[in-house]
């Protein structure tokens, strides 16, 4: 279950880094959570506890929730941060920098396999797309 709040947290962070939250990464978040077998309701229960924290607390909470996690996992969830950033085809440089502020947290992850996973991750989400 770490993983899946963290893959919420980060999801939360992340499309609310330049405040504008647009359709498409509404929906390719609820995408992202089908294909990880995440329940509607925990994700909506985890987003509305996201709300009530500023964006430093959030940032920290990410940060510990990620430090709990495995490397695969870490790797993982970092991948998905990078899918969601770049579904409207530009970081902004404020997800970029909230993107930044996390890494500079993590023990040394290898960027080459993070883009290695977000590359099949990107894939998957490209499949379920097509099917629904």
């Amino acid at each position: 279950m770490d993983y899946a709040l963290t893959i919420c947290r980060l999801y939360y962070l992340i499309i609310h880094a330049d405040g504008d939250v647009t359709e498409s990464e509404w929906r390719v978040g609820k995408q992202i959570m089908k294909l990880e077998g995440l329940a509607d309701d925990i994700l909506e229960t985890e987003l509305a506890k996201c709300r009530l924290l500023s964006k430093t607390e959030l940032i920290d909470l990410c940060i510990a929730s990620l430090n709990r996690l495995t490397t695969k996992y870490q790797i993982r969830s970092l991948a998905w941060m990078y899918i969601v950033s770049e579904i409207d085809w530009a970081v902004d440089k404020t997800e970029r920098f909230v993107i930044d502020q996390i890494l500079a947290n993590m023990v040394k992850l290898p960027h080459s396999e993070i883009a290695l996973v977000e590359s099949e991750l990107s894939s998957n989400l490209i499949s379920f797309q097509e099917l629904v």
